[in-house]
């Protein structure tokens, strides 16, 4: 070999060794910001490790939007029907007379609403609502309820909240569904599912605790989380992993600020004419997991931050469903959840 081909040869090689160098110093470095944390329980440290972990996944999105799934809110319009609506359609309606006198709404029109869906061959509905007190219309509720005990899932909140002189500090308390609506047994009831989730230090919320209890207390009944007892109710969560360990979500991308899962305002529902023409006659709901929660940000206040955004309560209870469907939940270093995908390859 001549040398000015020698000197080529051993230049490209330093070249080769220097690449292998910087990757392995990059790899050590996001080693080293990953793990780091976890060695160190200081809270900075560990949300850098969270910016990480989204910088790492693309900022933990690329989930699927399930368009199984339909959201039907509880909105401004819905609370205010008498600015939306003449009064002869109103008067004409009685569920939306009802509403008409404001919130909080009659169970009736709960009841009615989970009918006119089954009846449109809505394969669930699922509401993204805590029933806990007794009120107006819940025997209505009730029948339908009992009548589809396989098509209904109702939320219930495993509260826990900084109480000053309670034992611990901590005062915690099972807002279940009132027996008025629904009959708990002891050992808990397959159509209730918990609407808690955990932020992390960082007020972002990146993980589904599939099933918890509200005490450490194994004598108090573990409950479903709602999107697993929804997958249940399905007939979909054989795969799941139920053993309480959170389990990362795949959020969808937001597509240029576009909202996911659109709501359908609720009175519409109840409207003759949007029955017929926007939802085709209930054609619309046909074999969808119809989600009902609330959407008006000044009357529930009920949102989520998110590696990517901000989103309303009930579109992360759906994101969350989605998740369980499509087997979009992460598995890396700093998470020991199974592969859904390795747990049914059929996803």
């Amino acid at each position: 070999m001549r040398q000015g081909e020698t000197a080529r040869a051993d230049w490209a090689a330093a070249g080769r060794r220097r690449r292998v160098r910087v990757n392995a110093i990059i790899c050590a470095a996001c080693a080293a910001i990953l793990i780091l944390p976890i060695a160190i329980e200081d809270p900075i440290l560990q949300t850098w490790e969270l910016a990480a972990g989204d910088v790492l996944t693309d900022q933990r999105g690329g989930g699927k939007v399930d368009d199984r799934l339909v959201l039907v809110g509880i909105d401004d319009a819905s609370l205010d029907v008498l600015d939306v609506l003449d009064e002869e359609v109103i008067e004409g309606v009685p569920e939306l007379d009802a509403m008409s006198f404001g919130w909080s709404f009659p169970r009736s029109v709960y009841a009615t609403l989970a009918q006119k869906l089954i009846d449109a061959g809505a394969r669930l509905v699922v509401f993204d609502m805590v029933f806990v007190t007794e009120e107006e219309g819940d025997e209505a509720f009730k029948a339908v309820i009992e009548a589809n005990p396989d098509r209904i899932v109702l939320g219930c909140n495993l509260a826990v909240r900084d109480v000053i002189g309670t034992v611990g500090g901590l005062d915690r308390k099972e807002q279940l569904p009132s027996p008025s609506v629904l009959e708990i047994a002891d050992g808990g009831d397959p159509r209730v599912g918990h609407v808690n989730f955990f932020p992390d230090l960082d007020s972002r919320v990146r993980e589904l605790k599939p099933v918890m209890r509200s005490y450490a207390n194994e004598a108090v009944p573990l409950y479903n989380s709602l999107a697993l007892a929804a997958l249940r109710q399905l007939g979909m969560a054989d795969w799941l992993d139920a053993s309480g360990e959170e389990m990362p979500i795949r959020f969808p991308r937001f597509r240029g600020g576009e909202p996911i899962y659109t709501p359908l305002p609720l009175y519409t529902l109840f409207v003759p004419y949007d029955w017929e023409k926007s939802y085709a006659s209930g054609g619309a709901f046909k074999d969808k997991i119809v989600y009902v929660g609330g959407t008006s940000t000044v009357q529930f206040q009920d949102d989520a931050l998110i590696p990517e955004d901000l989103i309303l309560g009930v579109q992360l209870q759906m994101c969350a469903l989605s998740a369980g469907l499509n087997g979009d939940f992460y598995t890396c270093l700093l998470y020991t959840s199974p592969s859904p995908r390795d747990l049914n390859p059929n996803l």
